[in-house]
Order: structure tokens, then sequence, then C-alpha cells
């Protein structure tokens, strides 16, 4: 069963959604925003309303948008230039509702699909190596010093796993072949020819999505 760390990391909602009482909206410093989208569940509260609207107020200069009918990942924001596009993104604020999961593997405008068929689009990859958080005691210790016991990484990470393995804890490991799986299976259905490879992984990992033959493949050992 995963914690509702690990669910909510992923994207699945466990709990009503609670926007935070005691935030108070600040304009960052070196954040210019040109441009303001309301996706799809971005308002479609009073308390959400109240929230992108207080934020707004922080950018009297920037034009909001309404694609109250479309998914934040859906919003296409013209051109095909991947600079421009960055370019553009760079100050872009997008407000939406975030509820699939990795377990909806199937389900069209999963995350990881779109994010992975946008990277092969825009980029002429040559080898997608995959992978995922590991860490030694030492560098565990040292972050959560730094960020505290309840991080968010430190609250998904698998207890067991450093006992099990080559010393570095990581996430579950159903949790890892199911995101993996997912994305080799988007990246192959646009690129076949696309040589995949894990990470840093251990081999049962290996055995379970297919990559046997991609040890020393990474692209940190290449």
């Amino acid at each position: 069963m995963r914690s509702a760390e690990q669910l909510h990391l992923f994207g699945q909602r466990v709990s009503p959604v609670a926007l935070p009482r005691d935030y108070e909206p600040a304009r960052p410093a070196h954040f210019e925003v040109a441009r303001i989208c309301l996706a799809k569940g971005s308002i479609t509260t009073p308390e959400r309303k109240r929230f992108v609207e207080r934020i707004c107020d922080l950018y009297p200069e920037a034009r909001v948008e309404e694609h109250l009918d479309t998914p934040h990942n859906r919003l296409r924001f013209g051109g095909e230039d991947p600079l421009v596009l960055h370019q553009a993104g760079k100050r872009t604020l997008v407000f939406g509702e975030l509820e699939s999961a990795v377990r909806f593997a199937q389900e069209e405008g999963n995350a990881y699909r779109s994010f992975t068929k946008r990277l092969l689009e825009a980029v002429p990859i040559q080898r997608l190596a995959l992978g995922g958080i590991c860490i030694y005691r030492s560098a565990r210790d040292l972050m959560e010093r730094k960020m505290g016991m309840g991080n968010r990484v430190s609250g998904c990470i698998d207890r067991a796993s450093p006992k099990a393995g080559d010393g570095r804890a990581r996430y579950p490991r159903d949790l890892r072949h199911e995101a993996y799986s997912l994305i080799i299976e988007t990246a192959h259905s646009f690129r076949p020819d696309l040589e995949v490879a894990l990470c840093l992984e251990e081999q049962p990992l290996r055995e379970s999505t297919g990559l046997m033959q991609s040890i020393g493949r990474c692209n940190c050992g290449l």
C-alpha cells in the first residue's frame, strides 16, 4: 500500500484539496509574468477562485486567459520552435488541477505520457536514460539536516531498500517499475528505434522493464 506522500508525489488525490489558509501571496523577484492561463479546475470553487485572484492581483500587467474546459497539460501556446515555446513558458503562469496518477497509465493526458511525447517531438535525442532518486545514508543525512526529516523525498523513500540492494535508498520498487514502464511504452510508441537505458538501478528493475541489455549504456557512463 502506498503512503499518502507517495501518491501525492505522483499527482494522485488522496484527500479533498485544501489550499493553505495562511498563505500571503508575494511577487518573487526576477519572475516576470506576461500571461496567466486559467485551465480546467482552477476556479471551480470559491476557495480556488479567491486564491487565483489574489495571485493575479500581483501581476496587473499580465494578460489573463480563460481555458476552463482544457486540462492544464493540454494547453497549447502556439508555434513549433522549442526555443520560442521555452521563452514563452518562462513568462506564463498556469493554474489548473492535477488529478491523474501513474496507475492510470492508459488514461489519455497522463502527465508522463504528455511529457515524454513533447520531449521526443522537441529534442532529437539518441538515447533516453531513466533513473530515480538513489541516495546513500550520509547524503540523506545531509539532505534531512538541510530540508528537515519530514521533507517529501524522505517521506517517499522505501526504508528497507538500502538493506536489499546496493546500499542506496530509493523509492519503492513497484512505484519505480510503474513509472519506468509507462515512459518506456510511450517513448517506443513514438520512436520504436529509440535506445532506452536505466541509470543506477537494480537488476530486478532491469529484468521487469526488459532492459537487461542496457547495462553500461546509461548516459553518465558513455
